[in-house]
């Protein structure tokens, strides 16, 4: 599951560390994920979180470990998400004193969901290409010790279709994705819609 935010900050970072939400039926949770994107530019931020998970419910922690969250189902967490209020952000203990960040939208998407697009033969032998190159340079980067990756996973088929029904506007789809913590790819990753993806109902 990935949730998107867009809002504004004062620093050009974004270091949110957990999301308080209200569901509709009045519980009161958090969510967390294990990785993270995001940009600031003049001041607007825009921020994707990948792989969220459940981490607190009313107050308390309903798992026993990380891993034990990471089970708790997809499509729950999407129904609690749904008509959800976001009631406040955790910044992270890194950021700085007077830091400030304001969420003004958030949009939530995971793979049980009909999605809009999927990927044709065409995209996903594009996608596995562009996935091959990353791997390639990644691999160039670590093995000259130029920067880690601890904190940057490489996308499979899946996740670059999730990323397709977020981004792509116009008929387009542009974006150039992470190698290592430091370094993005040399060249996004481009597809049309009607070649490489189409409107799910339209498969070929």
């Amino acid at each position: 599951m990935r949730i998107t935010f867009t809002g504004t900050a004062n620093k050009q970072y974004g270091m949110i560390n957990l999301c308080r939400f209200r569901a509709k039926n009045g519980d009161i949770f958090a969510v967390d994920r294990t990785e993270t994107d995001w940009t600031v530019n003049d001041g607007q931020l825009f921020m994707e979180w990948r792989n969220v998970y459940l981490w607190e419910l009313n107050g308390d922690c309903p798992f026993d470990s990380e891993e034990a969250a990471w089970e708790f189902p997809d499509e729950k967490l999407a129904a609690m998400l749904d008509g959800a209020e976001l009631l406040e952000v955790e910044l992270e203990d890194e950021a700085d004193d007077d830091y400030m960040v304001c969420i003004n939208s958030w949009t939530v998407l995971y793979r049980g969901e009909t999605m809009a697009y999927v990927l044709t033969k065409t995209g996903i032998r594009a996608a596995e290409e562009y996935i091959k190159g990353l791997q390639e340079k990644r691999k160039e980067i670590l093995d000259g010790c130029k920067d880690t990756c601890e904190e940057t996973e490489l996308p499979d088929i899946e996740a670059i279709e999730l990323d397709v029904n977020i981004f792509a506007e116009n008929g387009e789809y542009l974006n150039c994705w992470g190698v290592t913590d430091n370094y993005n790819s040399d060249y996004p990753l481009c597809l049309q819609e009607g070649i490489d993806y189409v409107k799910e109902e339209e498969t070929v």
